[in-house]
């Protein structure tokens, strides 16, 4: 079974929409270097609360743009790159993902740490923010993608059956269009995803159910949602999601417009349970009604694949 040209023009725009480049189907883009749905699935960065740090260990560096403006950001020795790109995207509304930041004449990369760079208090760090063109820049990479497990879901209602997964309840995705990212035969094994089919009963070994808007990636929108960090900010970096889809369709589902009309896109995954991979921060913390799930260990470089999406969903708004 293959996708329509269609299909692939509505998942390029949804694509599009997050990325803030422009991809287009395989048929326009000859050529172009492909994106994968992975590369949708960067982490997710909150800023690091120094409220339990001892004072003593505090110092302020220096964010240097290439335009000439400058400001401060409180540190330890042990905040990362990725931290300091968080604050930021508080202080400055620059979304942590389109941050490059250089020292020493080099750029650093996201798990390095002000320690391991040398960056002493007063240091520069000099900011660049990645810039967008205006013409095609990638093509989908249709390998990614398992047409034979897609399903549309638009015209399904909740009928009251309970669907468990991985022993969470599962709120199948009513109202929204799935195709299937190719899964099966990607990891270790496929015990994670469970046989395919309708079922309400979960099936031993396989994960829980989960989902992922992509502006989830944003930690302002994190913060402004409310969300309390624990004591100790022992979670540091890490991807959130969470198993109310509703909630994520709500706020942090990427909008976007195609043909006239109104989408929202989201990512369908599962999430590895194991303990010391498996954070839940309750509803009543998150500020926005339903639960966080927190993978801290995800480092898809490290081959750490704690939260693996296998259908990309959309929904028409309007």
């Amino acid at each position: 079974m293959s996708m329509s040209e269609a299909d692939l023009e509505l998942i390029s725009a949804g694509f599009t929409a997050i990325v803030g480049f422009q991809v287009v189907p395989p048929s326009r883009g000859h050529g172009l270097p492909k994106l994968t749905v992975q590369e949708l699935f960067n982490c997710t960065y909150t800023p690091r609360s120094l409220k339990h740090v001892d004072p003593g260990k505090v110092f302020e560096i220096n964010v240097k743009s290439i335009t000439g403006s400058s400001f401060t950001v409180e540190v330890t020795y042990s905040h990362t790159i990725a931290d300091i790109k968080a604050n930021i995207e508080i202080k400055q509304n620059i979304p942590a993902k389109d941050i490059r930041l250089m020292f020493d004449g080099k750029p650093v990369e996201d798990d390095q740490s002000v320690l391991d760079l040398g960056i002493p208090s007063g240091g520069v760090l000099y900011l660049l923010v990645r810039l967008r063109g205006g013409g095609p820049d990638f093509q989908l990479d249709l390998d990614q993608f398992d047409p034979s497990y897609n399903f549309d879901f638009t015209s399904e209602e909740d009928d009251g059956q309970v669907f468990v997964r991985g022993g969470k309840v599962y709120k199948r995705p009513y109202g929204w269009r799935r195709f299937a990212v190719q899964a099966l035969g990607r990891y270790e094994n496929d015990i994670w995803l469970g046989p395919n089919g309708i079922r309400t009963q979960e099936a031993q070994g396989e994960w829980p159910v989960c989902y992922h808007g992509t502006n989830l990636q944003s930690a302002r929108a994190i913060m402004d949602s409310g969300f309390k960090i624990g004591a100790g900010d022992r979670f540091g970096k890490a991807v959130y999601s969470s198993p109310s889809l509703d909630m994520v369709e709500r706020l942090y589902a990427q909008r976007f417009e195609h043909e006239g009309s109104t989408f929202k896109i989201a990512l369908q995954n599962r999430i590895n349970p194991s303990p010391g991979h498996f954070v839940i921060i309750p509803a009543e913390q998150t500020g926005v009604g339903a639960e966080y799930w927190l993978s801290p260990h995800h480092d898809a470089k490290k081959k750490i694949d704690d939260l693996r999406p296998y259908g990309l969903l959309f929904k028409k708004v309007s």
